[in-house]
């Protein structure tokens, strides 16, 4: 069994092998007067992430407004305990947004596993 001081070590490493920073998005309707005015709103900033491309995905095109209108499938690791669920958004360095169509968490894990939908 891990002591504390060894699994904080471990998710130090962890978050400095994630090179990228982004900021979460999740879906909210913000009452505007009388109105709903539907919106992203930021949850988190400074987020520690790594993107991996997988070789060998085909791309897809599709679209629904401004909904998904390609998607490769990127990967994306968070720290462990980052607070994002499915259907959020990360933007990525300010020009890249991803959706999160699924999250995957294993026991003893020091990052979330993120399989992702990009959004243009």
């Amino acid at each position: 069994m891990l002591t504390a001081h060894e699994r904080d070590e471990m998710q130090t490493l962890m978050v400095a092998s994630m090179p990228d920073r982004g900021e979460v998005l999740r879906f909210a309707r913000v009452r505007d007067g009388l109105d709903f005015v539907d919106t992203w709103a930021i949850i988190a900033t400074n987020v520690p992430v790594r993107v991996f491309e997988p070789s060998g995905v085909r791309s897809f095109e599709g679209g629904n407004g401004e909904r998904v209108s390609s998607a490769g499938y990127p990967i994306v690791r968070v720290p462990h305990g980052t607070d994002i669920d499915e259907s959020d958004r990360l933007t990525i360095g300010g020009t890249r947004t991803l959706e999160v169509t699924r999250k995957v968490i294993t026991s003893y894990s020091f990052a979330v596993t993120l399989l992702c939908t990009e959004v243009r």
